[in-house]
C-alpha cells in the first residue's frame, strides 16, 4: 500500500465511489490531525509509457477537473525526467496530481 489518499481524479462523476473517496480524504485528514499522526501530502504522477497512454492524458486531466481535482496538470517528458531523474527514460509524459 502506497498510503496515497486517492483524490478520485479518474472516478466516474456522481457515483458512490467518488463520494466515498471525497469523504475519506476529509476523514483521513481529520484523523491525522486529531491523533497527531504524521502525514505528508506528496502528490502523485500518472506516467504515460506508451503513445496510447500519452494520448489519454488530456481526457484524464479533463475528468480530474470535472471531479473537482482542479490542481492536476500535465507535464512533458522533459519535465517528468527532471523531477524524477531515476525514472526509466522511455516515459513519455505524465499527469501530476498534487492532492494525492
Amino acid at each position: 500500500n502506497s498510503g496515497i489518499v486517492h483524490t478520485g481524479f479518474d472516478a466516474t462523476p456522481n457515483t458512490i465511489e467518488l463520494q466515498c473517496l471525497e469523504d475519506a480524504r476529509v476523514l483521513n485528514r481529520d484523523l491525522y490531525t486529531k491523533y497527531n499522526l504524521p502525514f505528508q501530502q506528496r502528490g502523485s504522477l500518472l506516467v504515460a509509457w506508451t503513445y496510447d497512454q500519452m494520448s489519454k492524458l488530456p481526457s484524464l486531466l479533463s475528468a480530474a477537473h470535472n471531479n473537482g481535482v482542479t490542481d492536476a496538470y500535465l507535464i512533458s517528458r522533459e519535465e517528468l525526467l527532471k523531477r524524477e531523474p531515476h525514472l526509466n527514460p522511455v516515459a513519455m509524459g505524465a499527469m501530476v496530481i498534487p492532492g494525492e
